[in-house]
């Protein structure tokens, strides 16, 4: 037995052994990183799509509230103001800057106002002595001012 090719062939094994130890760990690592990129960008994909999609059904929201606007009704079905969406995510906004921010809380509490005035009217007031009419189409004329900037913000977002 040849004593220098049995210790070469050892080295060589052991040479090829951390060679192919150190190409794996090479390959599990960049394996881990495009899969940590992938979940990365996926998530803030989703992010975005959630963002985008609050914000279109708030748009839908306050323009059903702007039609509602146009005819007040002052009759003894008194109309009110949807705050579903609002209602659900209000306190996620923070994506939509200050201003627009504001101007949806502001445009809600006077929905909230108008809400609580009709109600009151048509259950506390009698059918048909229109007292409070008057202050019923002024509210609902201020929901309409309160909701139009909004509308045109959360297009302008949205796009």
């Amino acid at each position: 037995m040849d004593i220098p090719n049995l210790l070469s062939g050892f080295i060589g094994a052991l040479v090829g052994g951390f060679l192919s130890y150190m190409g794996a760990i090479k390959a599990a690592e960049r394996t881990i990183k495009a899969t940590y990129q992938q979940e990365r960008e996926k998530r803030k994909t989703e992010e975005e799509q959630t963002k985008h999609s609050i914000a279109r059904r708030l748009l839908a929201e306050v323009s059903e509230n702007l039609l509602l606007a146009e005819e007040v009704q002052i009759a003894h079905a008194k109309i009110r103001f949807i705050t579903d969406v609002w209602s659900s995510v209000k306190g996620a906004l923070f994506f939509l800057g200050e201003d627009l921010q504001e101007d949806l809380q502001r445009g809600y509490a006077d929905i909230h106002r108008y809400n609580v005035l009709a109600e009151y009217e048509q259950v506390k007031v009698g059918y048909g002595t229109g007292y409070l009419d008057k202050a019923i189409i002024e509210r609902g004329q201020k929901v309409k001012d309160s909701l139009m900037p909004c509308k045109e913000k959360l297009q302008k977002w949205i796009e």
